[in-house]
């Protein structure tokens, strides 16, 4: 196998074939409204990686919702900007990378993320700083009414956040 790949690359480079790898771009071929719904989504990240909540409500229509794992129910409004203040507080530093953004064509969105930060405050659940750092991959779920978030719904490894942070043990399987 290896040498028919071998054969197929020399084959292209004596042909004078030329490859342009890109990163993964998903503004390309994307209808305008496609384009919205991705738009807002980055908007959505950038002002939470910002710490602008204006900008981030900014983001939803009017009674547009958030939920994540930890909530017993959806946030809404100015709900969703004392979440973020907490976690602000909780980890200053925090930040999200968007690895990927995709959208179905159909007011549905998705963003794959990997979320850092160092626990140098209390949480929202009341635990007391450890000073550890962590970093999760996540996901996004994204209800979209024109280029508005209707709703948000985050998925991530808590397990592996809270084993990260020292607040629970790590599994003798997992070491």
């Amino acid at each position: 196998m290896k040498t028919l790949r071998v054969g197929i690359v020399l084959i292209l480079v004596l042909a004078g074939a030329s490859c342009t790898i890109r990163p993964h771009e998903p503004w390309i071929n994307r209808s305008a409204a496609a384009q919205g719904r991705l738009a807002t989504v980055r908007a959505y990240y950038d002002a939470l990686n910002r710490r602008d909540l204006d900008a981030l409500l900014g983001c939803f229509v009017e009674r547009g919702s958030y939920t994540d794992p930890t909530l017993e129910e959806p946030l809404t409004g100015d709900e969703i900007a004392d979440y973020a203040l907490s976690m602000y507080s909780a980890f200053p530093d925090v930040e999200f990378e968007v690895v990927h953004y995709g959208e179905s064509g159909d007011g549905r969105a998705v963003a794959q993320w990997i979320m850092r930060g160092t626990h140098t405050g209390t949480t929202e659940a009341g635990a007391a700083p450890t000073g550890e750092k962590f970093e999760v991959s996540g996901m996004a779920f994204f209800a979209l009414e024109g280029v508005k978030i209707a709703s948000v719904e985050v998925f991530y490894d808590q397990l592996a956040y809270l084993t990260q942070l020292g607040l629970v043990a790590a599994s003798p399987a997992a070491s």
